[in-house]
């Protein structure tokens, strides 16, 4: 079954976490817009946007280090909503597989993945990368 999902350089993420993507980046701009007025995520939203009818999404390390807080927040509301015992919990702390994922669930797992590429962005340069297959 096709999905969307995050590689940088050999590194994948996990199959079809980016998924709920585009959900998850506009649930972040929500909350930053709710929360300040933060020019570099205007700066943010305009890549991201520059980018919509690509093949594939390219998060620069530049993109991510502007998410980054704001993703950790949106991270915070996850776990709290989920009753997970913290950000690095992983889902099965919500019951065993084999189960059906809930949509918060998998923007949970789509956020660490991005924070676990926002890694090896960090180490290679290589932006973080979303493709369709």
């Amino acid at each position: 079954m096709a999905g969307f999902h995050f590689y940088c350089g050999t590194w994948l993420g996990d199959d079809k976490s980016a998924n709920p993507i585009f959900d998850v980046i506009d649930e972040v701009c929500e909350l930053v817009a709710s929360e300040t007025d933060d020019r570099s995520m205007e700066d943010f939203i305009r890549l991201w946007n520059a980018q919509q009818e690509n093949d594939e999404i390219r998060l620069s390390q530049m993109m991510l280090s502007v998410l980054e807080n704001p993703l950790r927040r949106y991270q915070a509301v996850l776990v709290r909503r989920l009753g997970l015992s913290s950000p690095q919990a992983s889902i099965k702390e919500l019951g065993a597989f084999p189960r059906s994922i809930t949509d918060d669930e998998s923007k949970f797992e789509c956020v660490v993945d991005i924070f676990k590429g926002y890694e090896v962005v960090k180490k290679t340069g290589n932006p973080l990368v979303i493709h369709f297959c």
